[in-house]
């Protein structure tokens, strides 16, 4: 019953194969089987809630008193879909880091705090994100906003004053707040989440590329650069050069006007928190003085600052971005000249719907690739390799399941062990950690195993010292003290158990090997240990942190 590491269907680490030019779309529908509702219902939860399904709706679809699209409509309108929305732009936005100029300890923040502190900078352009896709307002709000989300932390220590006008629904400790510090509407590109995680190249260059990057896939570290470096000594400063260049100006004839655009962001203290975190319009013109260039969205001039969000929401490559980014966070892959077909009529209908994303995620839910969970043995190799038939969870992912499921969060000295690299295992497992590794891992190690384990063995403890004999069980609700393989409720509880985890019953072999392992442990634990020793051996099975 112990598992470490083995094959997933979820891609390799490897530069994908390209489909043969001659690839249809159509014909590779014909190559893929379908998962079962309940392994959809799963799939789609963990996806669009960040968690499994609840008892009831594992309960509601097993009785067929609701439909699975019936399911997945409730949940695309539940405020938990901010959970999934998260973890979706966690990998394509990389805004969640803990490497700031300003450390928690030069703010002296309470040791405490410092998890909050780093999780909280990092994840506020992300949440703003996820309260326009939950409130159902237009994706290009995102961009245009006149208010963020915040918590206690943020509101502590950044220009900002709660607003109990504004609508939300969704995590308690996050709420809607606004910069008093005059500041343009610009949504997620105003936050000071956003602002502090790109701020490495100099000029607010790095904040240009990252807007280009996030919400128009325009990447311009990917434009074509030919340059010898014998022609950059001909100039004192750097600045002259990329100002006349031809090769220089491919990228800053459009990257600098971004740049310039946004220097009312821009710090002159690296070490002052008032300088750092405060809006400062009266360096609104700086860039045209550093960088020579006029504010300016892609060869257009920008007049006012705040027009930069009406720019980017105007801009039909925002759409097309939302779509791509949606498509491959719910498919766990790049998308490729195959899915251009789809990705046009998904646009189309993107834009058609008011750009409402629950809308494109209930469409993308809908595709025969989404819910494939195996190909036919005649499907060709490079399609083996393009579709993740199974998908492993990220570490937040498994630390969202694991407390959904048994309350247990793995917390050590107010770090969580699963979403940090400070005091733990974030990139162990599997995580990114801005700036340096900013891709999800697609394949188990030993090292997530071991990881996994601890968990599981700490989770495991949790729920029997809570559950057992107790009068509102959370997990173990048929077992009790008394409870061993002679008693039917025994093969019940474990039967249960699956269900919650797996969304599939337990075979009678495995049943069998769990009774074993129990029986084995007879001369050495008592009956809460044997239970929680099988509770730990059921999370870390595959079929558990996969989907």
């Amino acid at each position: 019953m112990i598992w470490l590491v083995f094959a997933l269907g979820c891609g390799s680490t490897e530069p994908l194969e390209n489909p043969p030019a001659d690839a249809v779309a159509e014909d590779v529908d014909d190559w893929m089987i379908s998962l079962s509702d309940d392994k959809l219902l799963r799939r789609m939860s963990i996806d669009l809630h960040g968690r499994p399904p609840t008892a009831e709706a594992i309960e509601t679809l097993r009785e067929k008193t609701k439909s699975l699209d019936w399911l997945r409509d409730e949940m695309l309108n539940d405020p938990d879909l901010e959970e999934g929305i998260i973890h979706m732009l966690t990998e394509p936005w990389n805004t969640q880091t803990e490497d700031y100029q300003l450390s928690p300890v030069l703010l002296d923040l309470a040791d405490e705090e410092h998890q909050d502190y780093f999780r909280s900078i990092g994840e506020e352009p992300l949440r703003v994100a996820a309260h326009v896709v939950s409130t159902q307002r237009p994706w290009s709000d995102v961009v245009t906003l006149d208010y963020t989300m915040s918590t206690e932390l943020l509101l502590d220590l950044f220009p900002l004053e709660s607003d109990d006008s504004i609508d939300h629904n969704g995590d308690p400790d996050w709420f809607p707040a606004r910069y008093i510090d005059n500041r343009p509407s610009l949504g997620v590109i105003g936050t000071n989440g956003f602002g502090w995680r790109f701020d490495q190249a100099p000029y607010g260059r790095s904040r240009a590329s990252a807007i280009s990057r996030l919400f128009l896939c325009h990447d311009f570290l990917q434009r074509p650069v030919e340059f010898s470096g014998a022609s950059l000594i001909e100039f004192d400063e750097l600045q002259e050069a990329t100002q006349t260049v031809p090769s220089c100006q491919n990228c800053h004839s459009a990257l600098d006007p971004l740049a310039s655009a946004t220097f009312g962001f821009e710090g002159q203290e690296g070490y002052s928190l008032q300088d750092s975190a405060t809006y400062h319009p009266e360096r609104e013109r700086m860039g045209v003085y550093y960088l020579g260039a006029e504010p300016g969205w892609f060869g257009v001039p920008i007049e006012a600052v705040g027009d930069l969000g009406w720019f980017l929401a105007e801009d039909p490559r925002m759409t097309t971005c939302a779509v791509e980014q949606f498509t491959e966070a719910m498919l766990h892959r790049d998308t490729d000249l195959l899915d251009v077909p789809e990705l046009t009529e998904r646009t189309e209908a993107f834009v058609d719907n008011g750009e409402l994303v629950h809308m494109m995620l209930a469409e993308i839910t809908d595709s025969s690739e989404y819910r494939a969970g195996a190909l036919t043995d005649d499907a060709p190799a490079w399609l083996v390799e393009r579709v993740a038939t199974r998908r492993m969870m990220s570490p937040g992912q498994v630390a969202d399941a694991i407390e959904h499921l048994t309350e247990y969060r793995w917390m050590e000295a107010g770090w969580d062990q699963m979403e940090n690299d400070q005091l733990g295992f974030r990139v162990m497992s599997g995580g990114i950690q801005p700036p340096n590794i900013l891709t999800l891992g697609t394949n188990p190690t030993s090292m997530q195993s071991l990881v996994l384990k601890q968990l599981a063995q700490l989770a495991a403890d949790h729920v029997v010292a809570r559950d057992l004999d107790a009068s509102d069980p959370l997990l173990l609700t048929i077992a009790t003290l008394e409870t061993t393989p002679d008693h039917p409720e025994f093969e019940a509880q474990l039967t249960e158990l699956a269900w919650r985890m797996y969304s599939e019953p337990p075979t009678e072999a495995e049943l069998s090997e769990l009774s074993g392992l129990w029986q084995d442990l007879d001369a050495v634990a008592t009956p809460p240990e044997q239970w929680s020793v099988l509770l730990s051996v059921m999370i870390r099975d595959p079929r558990f942190w996969t989907y």
